[in-house]
């Protein structure tokens, strides 16, 4: 059977007669994809669910499919954050893809003691997790946040827990519904922000050995998928 291609939808449509595609998609569908009008392909968002639809216009410029038939209803979802400090770009593009697909709902980049890149692109990161929710299956597309400091984003209404290395870890047997995971950038959180983050947040060990920061990451989503999963 051939694959039917996923598109995620930014509009809020008045009407499922006319969905519009997202303009990065047009040259995708139109020339990549060859797609013509009359070819099925499967829409989604928070606010719609999941649904098989049909191409009615394809240009370079505009695609707009029509929906038929309903695959999946919107759902609730468990928010879990992961903050992360700043790494290279092509480490950070790796936590958002694979994050997304175990289930993120907000990413936090984070400035820290120890942050070398102090400039990301928030849209490209949007983008990317856009693609990997619509390759992965998943109706919701993660937010991806402005970059923030650590201490800013303690301030926040979660509940915190903290991915640090070789430490004496808390008792944790269960996470919420709703949590952030931290995770630092390379050479790990100075000890200033070791102190506010024992303070403030739950501390986890995942591991003996030093783990990278989109390593740390994937981590901490697998234990959250495995407890909740396990516990529900």
């Amino acid at each position: 059977m051939r694959h039917i291609p996923r598109f995620f939808i930014t509009q809020k449509p008045d009407s499922l007669d006319d969905v519009l595609l997202p303009d990065w998609h047009n040259l995708h569908v139109s020339t990549v994809l060859r797609m013509r009008v009359g070819d099925d392909v499967v829409v989604f968002s928070q606010e719609i669910g999941e649904w098989a639809a049909r191409l009615v216009h394809v240009r370079r410029d505009k695609v707009v499919a029509k929906c038929y038939k309903q695959i999946a209803q919107p759902v609730v979802e468990d928010r879990v954050g992961v903050a992360f400090g700043v790494v290279k770009n092509s480490n950070i593009n790796i936590i958002v893809e694979k994050c997304t697909e175990l289930g993120v709902t907000d990413f936090y980049p984070i400035i820290t003691d120890y942050t070398n890149n102090k400039v990301i692109n928030t849209e490209k990161l949007q983008k990317i997790a856009i693609f990997a929710a619509e390759q992965c299956g998943r109706i919701s597309v993660p937010v991806c946040h402005d970059v923030q400091t650590l201490i800013s984003l303690l301030e926040q209404d979660f509940t915190f827990f903290t991915a640090l290395e070789r430490k004496k870890c808390d008792a944790c047997l269960n996470f919420p519904r709703e949590c952030c995971f931290i995770v630092g950038p390379e050479g790990g959180f100075s000890e200033r922000e070791v102190i506010a983050l024992k303070e403030k947040t739950t501390v986890l060990t995942l591991s003996h050995n030093v783990l990278r920061t989109e390593t740390a990451a994937i981590a901490c989503l697998s234990a959250f998928n495995f407890i909740r999963t396990n516990n529900t």
